[in-house]
């Protein structure tokens, strides 16, 4: 079931675009010769491939990788790491928006940053680098009492013509209630993709420590929400009420309209076991309007670490609403 893998370095996090009739996926990587696995997020740069049909793969040039520390520049907001984004084109111009985190902050301050290119391949950053941070009222900026990093990562960024505006999906906490249910995904929007305001979160409290790598797709007449949780980021109240039946994988929710607010259809998750197999999934919609789902293989039946990408797994969506998905074997 092996859709995406590199001999020499780990794969995980990723997220894709279709141009000219084919998909470039761009995804987090990191060395194999650093040894530890659990390291790779501060070893880490994004690669990019290509593909017709998300099974086989021409790697091309990296993206982008952390701003290196230079005498008498100020310190990038990416100097330690850039993590998980999302790209979008706007006009002639592809904008890539992803997490940065700095090295003199031993990376426990995340921001979103901003890089552009023509063609895909050429990425340039913004200048203005970061162009987006919680603001404390909203959302949860840096509290070591009650989180262990600021968390502001993972951005999903989609168009509503509707309203003509864009917005932007991520990883956030609001800064209330108790600490291990202020986990939500957080919302922005832009007329133009270079000023953002930050709205309120689209998803309820209570449920989650943290939901990670967003992403909005709309399938019929509802927008679907997927994200990634761990089996420790269920809050104490809903394990509780899901009888601990708590698992790391993906879940989702769904709405009647983009901005939300989105709810859960079922306790049922999307893609979800005990062995930890599975994380940061997408769903992939072909020309013809076939949905799948594709993941980073988290884990082996030994509980090691694997690092690479599914072949598409079949989704459906049955008569109330509710996602399934057919495991490749």
């Amino acid at each position: 079931m092996v859709g995406f893998a590199l001999k020499d370095k780990w794969v995980w996090d990723f997220w894709w675009v279709r141009h000219e009739g084919g998909y470039h996926l761009f995804y987090l990587q990191a060395d194999k010769s650093i040894g530890d696995p659990d390291q790779r997020h501060w070893k880490v740069s994004i690669g990019h491939a290509t593909s017709n049909d998300f099974q086989q793969w021409q790697v091309g040039q990296d993206a982008l990788a952390p701003t290196p520390l230079r005498d008498g520049e100020a310190e990038a907001p990416d100097s330690y790491a850039t993590w998980t984004g999302s790209i979008i084109r706007k006009g002639e111009t592809w904008y890539l928006f992803y997490t940065g985190i700095k090295k003199s902050e031993k990376g426990l301050k995340q921001r979103i940053c901003l890089a552009t290119s023509p063609d895909l391949w050429n990425w340039e950053k913004s200048s203005h680098n970061p162009v987006l941070e919680p603001d404390g009222q909203l959302y949860e900026t840096l509290n070591l009492e009650s989180w262990w990093d600021q968390a502001w990562r993972d951005p999903w960024v989609c168009y509503d013509l509707a309203s003509a505006q864009y917005h932007m999906f991520l990883t956030a906490r609001v800064p209330k209630g108790p600490y291990d249910s202020r986990g939500v995904i957080g919302h922005a929007t832009s007329p133009d993709l270079r000023q953002w305001q930050l709205q309120p979160a689209v998803t309820p409290l209570g449920l989650f420590r943290q939901m990670e790598v967003p992403q909005v797709t709309k399938i019929g007449s509802l927008y679907y929400l997927t994200f990634s949780i761990c089996k420790d980021d269920f809050s104490q109240s809903y394990a509780e009420q899901v009888e601990h039946r708590c698992f790391t994988g993906m879940h989702y929710m769904a709405s009647e309209t983009l901005q939300g607010p989105y709810r859960l259809l079922t306790d049922q998750m999307l893609l979800g076991d005990v062995q930890e197999s599975f994380y940061a999934g997408k769903i992939i919609s072909s020309l013809e309007g076939n949905l799948s789902f594709l993941a980073f293989r988290r884990a082996d039946a030994n509980g090691g670490f694997v690092g690479d990408l599914t072949d598409p797994m079949p989704l459906q969506v049955s008569t109330n609403g509710e996602l399934s998905i057919t495991r490749n074997t």
